[in-house]
Protein backbone atom coordinates (compact mmCIF):
# COMPACT_ATOMS: atom_id res chain seq x y z
CA UNK A 1 0.00 0.00 0.00
CA UNK A 2 1.84 2.98 -1.42
CA UNK A 3 5.09 1.08 -0.83
CA UNK A 4 5.10 1.95 2.87
CA UNK A 5 6.13 -0.36 5.65
CA UNK A 6 5.44 -0.06 9.34
CA UNK A 7 9.11 0.84 9.73
CA UNK A 8 8.53 4.16 8.00
CA UNK A 9 6.01 5.22 10.66
CA UNK A 10 8.29 4.77 13.65
CA UNK A 11 8.90 8.50 14.01
CA UNK A 12 5.28 9.53 13.58
CA UNK A 13 1.93 9.48 15.30
CA UNK A 14 -0.53 6.69 14.67
CA UNK A 15 -2.26 7.53 11.38
CA UNK A 16 -5.99 6.84 11.26
CA UNK A 17 -6.25 6.60 7.49
CA UNK A 18 -3.14 4.43 7.16
CA UNK A 19 -4.40 2.09 9.88
CA UNK A 20 -7.74 1.69 8.12
CA UNK A 21 -5.96 0.98 4.83
CA UNK A 22 -3.74 -1.60 6.52
CA UNK A 23 -6.82 -3.20 8.08
CA UNK A 24 -8.41 -3.55 4.63
CA UNK A 25 -5.14 -4.92 3.22
CA UNK A 26 -4.76 -7.57 5.94
CA UNK A 27 -8.45 -8.51 5.67
CA UNK A 28 -8.18 -9.01 1.91
CA UNK A 29 -4.83 -10.82 2.07
CA UNK A 30 -5.99 -13.38 4.63
CA UNK A 31 -9.65 -13.45 3.62
CA UNK A 32 -9.92 -17.25 3.28
CA UNK A 33 -8.20 -17.92 6.59
CA UNK A 34 -10.22 -15.24 8.39
CA UNK A 35 -13.50 -16.61 6.99
CA UNK A 36 -12.52 -20.14 8.00
CA UNK A 37 -11.87 -18.98 11.57
CA UNK A 38 -15.18 -17.11 11.59
CA UNK A 39 -17.05 -20.16 10.32
CA UNK A 40 -15.47 -22.35 12.97
CA UNK A 41 -16.96 -20.10 15.64
CA UNK A 42 -20.28 -19.49 13.85
CA UNK A 43 -21.36 -23.05 12.98
CA UNK A 44 -22.03 -24.10 16.59
CA UNK A 45 -23.82 -20.79 17.19
CA UNK A 46 -26.04 -21.40 14.17
CA UNK A 47 -26.80 -24.93 15.39
CA UNK A 48 -27.84 -23.49 18.75
CA UNK A 49 -30.09 -20.93 17.04
CA UNK A 50 -31.80 -23.58 14.90
CA UNK A 51 -32.13 -26.05 17.77
CA UNK A 52 -33.82 -23.48 20.02
CA UNK A 53 -36.19 -22.39 17.25
CA UNK A 54 -37.12 -25.74 15.71
CA UNK A 55 -37.00 -28.34 18.49
CA UNK A 56 -39.51 -28.37 21.39
CA UNK A 57 -38.16 -27.78 24.87
CA UNK A 58 -37.17 -30.82 26.91
CA UNK A 59 -34.48 -31.76 29.41
CA UNK A 60 -32.56 -33.65 26.74
CA UNK A 61 -32.70 -30.71 24.33
CA UNK A 62 -31.65 -28.31 27.10
CA UNK A 63 -28.59 -30.48 27.89
CA UNK A 64 -27.76 -30.71 24.19
CA UNK A 65 -27.98 -26.92 23.82
CA UNK A 66 -25.77 -26.50 26.90
CA UNK A 67 -23.09 -28.79 25.42
CA UNK A 68 -23.25 -27.01 22.08
CA UNK A 69 -23.00 -23.68 23.88
CA UNK A 70 -19.80 -24.69 25.71
CA UNK A 71 -18.31 -25.98 22.46
CA UNK A 72 -19.37 -22.77 20.75
CA UNK A 73 -17.69 -20.61 23.39
CA UNK A 74 -14.45 -22.61 23.18
CA UNK A 75 -14.30 -22.49 19.39
CA UNK A 76 -15.29 -18.83 19.35
CA UNK A 77 -12.49 -17.94 21.77
CA UNK A 78 -9.94 -19.79 19.64
CA UNK A 79 -11.26 -18.25 16.44
CA UNK A 80 -11.16 -14.71 17.80
CA UNK A 81 -7.67 -15.27 19.19
CA UNK A 82 -6.76 -16.51 15.72
CA UNK A 83 -7.76 -13.19 14.17
CA UNK A 84 -4.98 -11.47 16.13
CA UNK A 85 -2.36 -14.15 15.42
CA UNK A 86 -3.19 -14.35 11.72
CA UNK A 87 -3.10 -10.55 11.35
CA UNK A 88 0.37 -10.50 12.92
CA UNK A 89 1.52 -13.27 10.56
CA UNK A 90 0.34 -11.37 7.50
CA UNK A 91 2.00 -8.15 8.64
CA UNK A 92 5.25 -10.07 9.07
CA UNK A 93 4.93 -11.73 5.66
CA UNK A 94 4.36 -15.22 7.06
CA UNK A 95 2.00 -17.37 4.98
CA UNK A 96 -0.31 -19.77 6.79
CA UNK A 97 -2.80 -22.37 5.57
CA UNK A 98 -6.26 -22.53 7.12
CA UNK A 99 -5.21 -25.57 9.16
CA UNK A 100 -2.02 -23.87 10.37
CA UNK A 101 -3.94 -20.72 11.26
CA UNK A 102 -6.29 -22.67 13.52
CA UNK A 103 -3.49 -24.76 15.02
CA UNK A 104 -1.73 -21.56 16.08
CA UNK A 105 -4.66 -20.77 18.37
CA UNK A 106 -4.06 -23.87 20.51
CA UNK A 107 -3.73 -22.79 24.12
CA UNK A 108 -4.95 -19.24 23.45
CA UNK A 109 -8.63 -19.75 24.32
CA UNK A 110 -8.06 -19.24 28.05
CA UNK A 111 -5.72 -16.31 27.45
CA UNK A 112 -8.28 -14.58 25.26
CA UNK A 113 -11.07 -15.31 27.73
CA UNK A 114 -9.16 -14.07 30.78
CA UNK A 115 -7.87 -10.84 29.25
CA UNK A 116 -11.28 -10.13 27.66
CA UNK A 117 -12.93 -10.73 31.04
CA UNK A 118 -10.47 -8.37 32.70
CA UNK A 119 -11.12 -5.76 30.01
CA UNK A 120 -14.86 -6.23 30.48
CA UNK A 121 -14.55 -5.72 34.24
CA UNK A 122 -12.70 -2.45 33.66
CA UNK A 123 -15.49 -1.00 31.51
CA UNK A 124 -18.34 -2.70 33.40
CA UNK A 125 -19.47 0.16 35.64
CA UNK A 126 -20.08 2.78 32.94
CA UNK A 127 -21.70 0.12 30.72
CA UNK A 128 -23.96 -0.95 33.58
CA UNK A 129 -24.83 2.66 34.32
CA UNK A 130 -25.80 3.27 30.70
CA UNK A 131 -27.95 0.14 30.57
CA UNK A 132 -29.61 0.97 33.89
CA UNK A 133 -30.30 4.56 32.87
CA UNK A 134 -31.91 3.39 29.65
CA UNK A 135 -34.31 1.16 31.55
CA UNK A 136 -35.34 3.11 34.64
CA UNK A 137 -35.24 6.79 33.63
CA UNK A 138 -38.39 7.87 31.82
CA UNK A 139 -37.49 11.51 31.18
CA UNK A 140 -35.76 11.53 27.80
CA UNK A 141 -33.64 14.64 28.41
CA UNK A 142 -32.34 13.40 31.77
CA UNK A 143 -31.72 9.94 30.36
CA UNK A 144 -29.76 11.36 27.42
CA UNK A 145 -27.72 13.59 29.72
CA UNK A 146 -26.75 10.79 32.10
CA UNK A 147 -25.88 8.43 29.25
CA UNK A 148 -23.78 11.18 27.67
CA UNK A 149 -21.87 11.69 30.91
CA UNK A 150 -21.30 7.95 31.36
CA UNK A 151 -19.99 7.66 27.81
CA UNK A 152 -16.97 9.77 28.80
CA UNK A 153 -15.45 7.31 31.32
CA UNK A 154 -16.51 4.41 29.07
CA UNK A 155 -14.65 5.85 26.07
CA UNK A 156 -11.62 6.68 28.21
CA UNK A 157 -11.30 3.24 29.82
CA UNK A 158 -12.19 1.28 26.67
CA UNK A 159 -9.58 3.17 24.65
CA UNK A 160 -6.85 3.21 27.29
CA UNK A 161 -6.87 -0.57 27.71
CA UNK A 162 -7.96 -1.51 24.19
CA UNK A 163 -4.55 -2.90 23.21
CA UNK A 164 -4.32 -5.21 26.24
CA UNK A 165 -5.81 -8.10 24.26
CA UNK A 166 -3.25 -8.18 21.40
CA UNK A 167 -0.48 -7.60 23.91
CA UNK A 168 -1.54 -10.63 25.98
CA UNK A 169 -2.23 -12.87 22.99
CA UNK A 170 0.83 -12.06 20.90
CA UNK A 171 3.42 -11.57 23.63
CA UNK A 172 2.00 -13.27 26.72
CA UNK A 173 2.12 -10.38 29.19
CA UNK A 174 -0.67 -8.91 31.32
CA UNK A 175 -1.35 -6.34 28.61
CA UNK A 176 -2.80 -3.54 30.74
CA UNK A 177 0.39 -1.58 31.41
CA UNK A 178 1.56 -2.07 27.85
CA UNK A 179 -1.74 -0.81 26.45
CA UNK A 180 -1.75 2.21 28.75
CA UNK A 181 1.79 3.11 27.67
CA UNK A 182 1.10 2.69 23.95
CA UNK A 183 -2.18 4.60 23.87
CA UNK A 184 -0.70 7.57 25.74
CA UNK A 185 -0.17 10.38 23.25
CA UNK A 186 -2.31 8.66 20.59
CA UNK A 187 -5.57 8.42 22.54
CA UNK A 188 -7.77 10.24 20.05
CA UNK A 189 -6.40 8.32 17.09
CA UNK A 190 -7.04 4.99 18.83
CA UNK A 191 -10.54 6.11 19.85
CA UNK A 192 -11.35 7.17 16.28
CA UNK A 193 -10.16 3.84 14.87
CA UNK A 194 -12.25 1.94 17.44
CA UNK A 195 -15.30 4.01 16.46
CA UNK A 196 -14.73 3.35 12.75
CA UNK A 197 -13.83 -0.33 12.88
CA UNK A 198 -16.09 -1.54 15.69
CA UNK A 199 -18.54 1.22 16.54
CA UNK A 200 -20.16 1.05 13.12
CA UNK A 201 -20.38 -2.76 13.23
CA UNK A 202 -21.94 -2.74 16.71
CA UNK A 203 -24.35 0.02 15.67
CA UNK A 204 -25.56 -1.90 12.61
CA UNK A 205 -25.98 -5.08 14.67
CA UNK A 206 -28.01 -3.30 17.35
CA UNK A 207 -30.26 -1.54 14.83
CA UNK A 208 -30.86 -4.82 13.00
CA UNK A 209 -31.70 -6.60 16.27
CA UNK A 210 -34.15 -3.90 17.37
CA UNK A 211 -35.85 -3.70 13.98
CA UNK A 212 -36.30 -7.49 13.62
CA UNK A 213 -37.28 -8.23 17.23
CA UNK A 214 -41.08 -8.00 16.64
CA UNK A 215 -41.05 -10.74 13.97
CA UNK A 216 -42.35 -14.07 15.28
CA UNK A 217 -42.81 -16.24 12.15
CA UNK A 218 -40.57 -19.32 12.26
CA UNK A 219 -39.20 -19.02 8.73
CA UNK A 220 -38.52 -15.33 9.21
CA UNK A 221 -36.71 -15.94 12.49
CA UNK A 222 -34.43 -18.46 10.75
CA UNK A 223 -33.72 -16.03 7.91
CA UNK A 224 -32.93 -13.27 10.41
CA UNK A 225 -30.59 -15.60 12.30
CA UNK A 226 -28.79 -16.50 9.05
CA UNK A 227 -28.41 -12.84 8.05
CA UNK A 228 -27.16 -11.88 11.51
CA UNK A 229 -24.62 -14.71 11.68
CA UNK A 230 -23.42 -14.01 8.11
CA UNK A 231 -22.80 -10.38 9.04
CA UNK A 232 -20.87 -11.44 12.15
CA UNK A 233 -18.80 -13.90 10.09
CA UNK A 234 -17.83 -11.20 7.61
CA UNK A 235 -17.05 -8.49 10.15
CA UNK A 236 -15.66 -10.55 13.05
CA UNK A 237 -12.02 -10.57 11.84
CA UNK A 238 -11.89 -6.76 11.93
CA UNK A 239 -12.11 -6.92 15.73
CA UNK A 240 -8.71 -8.65 15.72
CA UNK A 241 -7.02 -7.05 12.71
CA UNK A 242 -7.35 -3.37 13.68
CA UNK A 243 -6.05 -3.68 17.27
CA UNK A 244 -3.17 -5.88 16.10
CA UNK A 245 -2.10 -3.27 13.55
CA UNK A 246 -2.38 -0.51 16.14
CA UNK A 247 -0.41 -2.51 18.68
CA UNK A 248 2.46 -3.37 16.32
CA UNK A 249 2.60 0.16 14.91
CA UNK A 250 2.55 1.89 18.29
CA UNK A 251 4.99 -0.66 19.66
CA UNK A 252 7.51 0.49 17.07
CA UNK A 253 6.65 4.17 17.41
CA UNK A 254 7.09 4.18 21.16
CA UNK A 255 10.03 1.75 21.19
CA UNK A 256 8.91 0.30 24.51
CA UNK A 257 12.32 -1.02 25.51
CA UNK A 258 11.68 -0.57 29.22
CA UNK A 259 8.64 -2.88 29.39
CA UNK A 260 9.02 -6.53 30.51
CA UNK A 261 9.90 -9.09 27.82
CA UNK A 262 11.38 -6.39 25.63
CA UNK A 263 13.14 -8.90 23.40
CA UNK A 264 9.83 -10.58 22.71
CA UNK A 265 8.06 -7.29 22.08
CA UNK A 266 10.58 -5.98 19.59
CA UNK A 267 9.23 -6.64 16.11
CA UNK A 268 12.02 -6.44 13.57
CA UNK A 269 11.15 -3.96 10.84
CA UNK A 270 12.86 -6.07 8.22
CA UNK A 271 10.34 -8.85 8.77
CA UNK A 272 7.32 -6.67 7.98
CA UNK A 273 5.95 -6.75 4.46
CA UNK A 274 5.32 -3.65 2.44
CA UNK A 275 1.72 -2.53 2.59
Amino acid sequence: MNGKTMEENTEKKLKIYETIKQTVYVYKTGFKQFMALSLISAIPVFCTYVTKIVLPFSIGIAIFILIISFLSIYLMLRAYAGFFVLAKNILQGEKRTIKESFQQTKGLAWTYFSISLLYGMIIFLPCFGIALSSEIISNYAIKLGIIGLLLIPLAFLATRYYLAIPSALLFGDSGLESSKHLVKGDFWQVLAIIAITQGIIIGITQIFTIETEPFAELWLMIVIAIVNITFLILTGPICGIAPTIMYLTLNQIKEIDALPQEDTHQIESSELVKL
